[in-house]
């Protein structure tokens, strides 16, 4: 598929790559084969502003930690989505610190 198809979105907002960040262990490499197809993907917000990231950690805290520390790294802070800055970024950072995230030099790993 190209870079585009794998962008289309839901009525919702949502790409592929945010169902694939609920799946658990199983889809990391799927996860993994969708960002390097699209770098764009973790950057796009469904409709209430929402990351893929955000879905492995505030829908499905129950997400394999390395789905969750894989998307970490793939998501930047870059505009338009400011995940880590803009209004859901308090949700996330405190998600991923009570995930245990607080001990992986979070900050610095987080782009900010």
């Amino acid at each position: 598929m190209s870079a585009e198809a794998l962008a289309a979105r839901t009525s919702m907002g949502q790409t592929a790559l945010h169902f694939v960040a609920v799946s658990g262990d199983d889809s990391i490499e799927a996860a993994r084969a969708l960002v390097t197809r699209n770098p764009a993907l973790p950057q796009i917000t469904d409709s209430t502003g929402s990351t893929p990231h955000y879905w492995a950690c505030l829908v499905a805290p129950e997400t394999s930690l390395e789905m969750r520390w894989y998307l970490v790294l793939a998501t930047t802070d870059d505009f338009p989505s400011c995940p880590f800055t803009g209004p859901l970024a308090s949700s996330l950072i405190c998600s991923l610190s009570i995930q245990g995230f607080f001990g992986k030099r979070l900050i610095i790993e987080l782009h900010v």
